[in-house]
C-alpha cells in the first residue's frame, strides 16, 4: 500500500497531477479496494481506531476525476459520480425497497437465515 499512499499524497499536494492517467488510475484503485473491503478509511487496532488519512484523501480526490453520469435502475434515475452498487445477492447484502448503496461502500456478508 505504500506506493498507493505515496501517489495519493502527491496528488493531494499537487492537483495538477489529476490530469495524469497514473494518478487517476491509482485513485480508482484505492476506491476499488474500499469497495472490496480490502482497505478502510478507519480501522480498529489494539490501541483504538486508526484513521488512514491518505485513504480519506483518495475518496476526496475521486470526485474531481469522475464525470457526472445518469444512472438508471428500474423507474429510478440518479445523477452522480459514483456508480450504484450491484450484485447484492451474490455479495450477501440485504437492501430493502428504495434502498441503494453507492459503489465504494463495503458491506460485510450476512447470514439471512440467522
Amino acid at each position: 500500500m505504500t506506493d498507493l499512499q505515496e501517489i495519493i499524497e502527491k496528488a493531494w499536494n499537487d492537483r495538477s497531477l489529476l490530469a495524469d492517467p497514473t494518478y487517476i488510475n491509482t485513485i480508482r484503485e484505492v476506491i476499488s479496494l474500499l469497495d472490496d473491503g480490502k482497505l478502510r478509511c478507519a480501522e480498529p487496532t489494539k490501541n483504538g481506531w486508526q484513521v488512514n488519512e491518505w485513504v480519506k484523501k483518495a475518496v476526496v480526490l475521486y470526485f474531481p476525476v469522475q464525470k457526472m453520469e445518469v444512472l438508471e435502475t428500474g423507474i429510478f434515475e440518479y445523477h452522480d459520480k459514483i456508480p450504484l452498487k450491484r450484485g447484492y445477492q451474490k455479495k450477501g447484502i440485504r437492501v430493502v425497497s428504495c434502498g441503494c448503496k453507492t459503489w465504494r461502500v463495503y458491506f460485510e456478508r450476512c447470514n439471512f437465515n440467522a
